[in-house]
């Protein structure tokens, strides 16, 4: 995903995407948020984006994304 960004940097060709095992940070998942939050923000209001963990921290996740929606 980082790749498409760079040459991409709206990420066009993708009208959703799928962040499986985000529990396990690394400074590209880092990066990546920080970027996708920017888009969602200011750039693609179409883009959807889920975000997946078994043990993830919920309300952070859904602070850092504005309030996003939660589905169990």
């Amino acid at each position: 995903l980082l790749k498409e960004a760079m040459s991409d940097n709206l990420l066009r060709r993708y009208d959703l995407l799928v962040l499986d095992e985000c529990h396990e940070r690394t400074l590209a998942t880092e990066i990546i948020f920080g970027f996708l939050k920017e888009i969602l923000q200011n750039k693609r209001k179409d883009l959807k984006v889920v975000v997946m963990s078994a043990t993830i921290d919920i309300n952070k996740f859904v602070e850092y994304f504005n309030n996003a929606p939660v589905l169990e």
